[in-house]
C-alpha cells in the first residue's frame, strides 16, 4: 500500500486585532447616510369613516396616511392597509361576526354601447379577512379590532396571466371612452338572528404604483448637439422615413431624446429633431426667407443600430432672427412632436380606440440649416401635462389597454407644391412614472 501522506504543518495564526470606533493615525472614518425610499415613507395622518343605522354604530379608521392625503385613503405598492374597527357599546352584544374585504374592479363604457347596461364591470381583486367571529367562550367582540392587510402585488387576468396590480384611474367620458379602475375596503358586521342581518361600510381607496426613472433627467441647457460626444449613452435615436412622390429618394427624420424613455411626469423632456434628404424637399420646411440661408456647422458621424446620422460638432450661435420658436410660419411642411396616451377598450366584441394628448406640441427651435449639405436640425422641449396625480403603468386588464407614446409627424400643408413630401407619422412607446429621480 502506498504510504499515507503527512499533512503540512501550519504556523500558529496571529491573534485578531483589537477593534475600536476611534480611527488610528493611519486610518480615516467613512460616513454613510442610508437613504430611505419615499415609497415606504408612511405618514401619521388618519382617515375615519363612520357608520350609523337603526341603533347600531361603528367606525373604521385608516392609519398611517400621508399628510397630503385628503379624505380618501391612499396606498402604494407594498403598502399595508392598517387601522382599526371600533364598535360602539350599543348593539355590540348582538354581533355574530366581523369581516373586512379588499375589492378591485374595472368599469368600462364606450360611445358604441347604447344598451341599458352601458358597458361592463368586472372584478380583478377580492380578498376577504375575518376580524372576529363568535365562539363558545367569546360572545361579545372587543370594542376595538386592529387590522393589517397586505396589498397583493399582482392579480390574475381573464387569460390566467399574472399581471401587476393596476393603478387607480378614471378616464373622462368626454373622450368617448369611460374607464374606471376602482378599489374599496368593505367592512361587514353580521348580526345574530334568523335572518342574519348585516351592517356594511364601504370605503373607496386609491392605489398607485410609485417608481423613479432609472437615470436622472438631462438638463435642458445641455442640448443633444453639445453632449453627443461627451455622453453619447444619454441619447437614443428614433427614425422616420418619408417617401417623396415621383422620386426614388426620400427624407429621413431622426428624433434624439433621453435614451431611457422612462420619464417623470413632472420633468420636461429635451428633444433634438433632424431631417436629411434632397435640398428641394428640405426647403419646404423653411419659410421662403430662410430657404436660401445656411447656418453652418461641422459634421460628425454617429452610428446607432446600424443607422448613420450626421450631427454637428458644436451648436451654432443662437440667432433670434433665424431661430423662431415653434412651427416656422410660412413653411410648406411642418414637423410635429407630441406625447399621447392610447386607450383601447373591448366590450361585447366592440372595439373602441381613443388617443388622449399628454402634452402640447413641442416648441422647436431651428439650430442648424444647411440645405447644400442636405440637412436641417431643431432643438425642442416636450412638457408632459398628464393631469392625473397617479400616472398608470402601461397596463392591460380585462378589455382595457393603455399605453403612452411619443408621436413624430411630418405634415405637408400644400400637397401640390411641397416637392411631393408625403405626410407621415409614427409613434414610439415611452413610460411615465410619478416620482422624480432621487437626488
Amino acid at each position: 500500500m502506498p504510504e499515507a501522506l503527512t499533512p503540512p504543518t501550519y504556523c500558529e495564526s496571529l491573534p485578531s486585532p483589537a477593534y475600536t470606533t476611534s480611527a488610528g493615525a493611519e486610518e480615516i472614518s467613512l460616513d454613510q447616510t442610508v437613504r430611505v425610499s419615499s415609497r415606504h415613507d408612511r405618514g401619521t395622518h388618519s382617515v375615519v369613516r363612520e357608520y350609523q343605522s337603526k341603533g347600531f354604530e361603528f367606525s373604521v379608521t385608516f392609519q398611517r396616511q400621508r399628510d397630503d392625503v385628503g379624505t380618501t385613503p391612499t396606498y402604494r405598492q407594498e403598502d399595508i392597509i392598517s387601522g382599526f374597527v371600533q364598535l360602539k357599546q350599543r348593539g355590540a352584544s348582538t354581533v355574530h361576526a366581523i369581516s373586512i374585504k379588499i375589492e378591485g374592479h374595472l368599469e368600462l363604457t364606450t360611445s358604441n354601447i347604447y344598451d341599458s347596461a352601458g358597458g361592463s364591470k368586472s372584478s380583478f381583486l377580492n380578498a376577504t379577512f375575518e376580524l372576529w367571529k363568535q365562539s363558545g367562550r367569546e360572545t361579545i367582540p372587543p370594542d376595538i379590532l386592529d387590522y393589517a392587510l397586505p396589498l397583493p402585488p399582482t392579480f390574475i387576468d381573464n387569460h390566467d396571466v399574472e399581471r401587476p396590480l393596476p393603478s387607480s384611474i378614471s378616464l373622462p367620458a368626454s373622450s368617448g371612452v369611460t374607464a374606471n379602475i376602482c378599489y374599496s375596503v368593505d367592512v361587514k358586521v353580521q348580526i345574530k338572528g334568523f335572518l342574519k342581518k348585516s351592517h356594511r361600510l364601504n370605503t373607496p381607496i386609491k392605489f398607485g404604483w410609485r417608481s423613479n426613472p432609472p437615470v436622472p433627467p438631462l438638463a435642458l441647457e445641455h442640448s443633444c448637439l453639445s453632449t453627443l460626444k461627451s455622453a453619447p449613452e444619454s441619447w437614443g435615436q428614433l427614425s422616420l422615413d418619408i417617401p417623396l412622390l415621383k422620386s426614388t429618394e426620400g427624407l429621413r427624420c431622426t428624433l434624439a431624446l433621453p435614451a431611457s424613455r422612462v420619464y417623470c411626469i413632472k420633468d420636461p423632456i429635451p428633444v433634438h429633431v433632424q431631417i436629411a434628404g434632397p435640398s428641394s424637399a428640405l426647403r419646404q420646411f423653411l419659410p421662403h426667407s430662410l430657404a436660401s440661408v445656411a447656418i453652418s456647422g461641422s459634421i460628425v458621424t454617429s452610428t446607432s443600430s446600424g443607422t448613420t446620422t450626421g450631427f454637428p460638432d458644436d451648436p451654432p450661435p443662437f440667432d433670434d432672427n433665424l431661430s423662431p420658436v415653434g412651427v416656422l410660419s410660412g413653411a410648406k411642411c411642418q414637423i410635429h412632436l407630441i406625447l399621447q396616451r392610447r386607450v383601447m377598450i373591448s366590450i361585447f366584441d366592440n372595439l373602441e380606440y381613443r388617443s388622449l394628448p399628454l402634452s402640447g406640441p413641442a416648441q422647436l427651435v431651428l439650430v442648424h440649416s444647411d440645405i447644400d449639405a442636405g440637412w436641417i436640425a431643431w432643438n425642442g422641449v416636450l412638457v408632459p401635462d398628464v393631469g392625473e396625480a397617479w400616472a398608470p403603468e402601461p397596463l392591460r386588464i380585462h378589455g382595457l389597454s393603455i399605453s403612452d407614446t411619443i408621436v413624430l409627424s411630418v405634415r405637408s400643408t400644400d400637397k401640390r407644391e411641397a416637392a411631393g413630401v408625403v405626410s407621415k407619422s409614427q409613434s414610439f412607446p415611452v413610460k411615465f412614472v410619478v416620482d422624480p429621480f432621487p437626488l
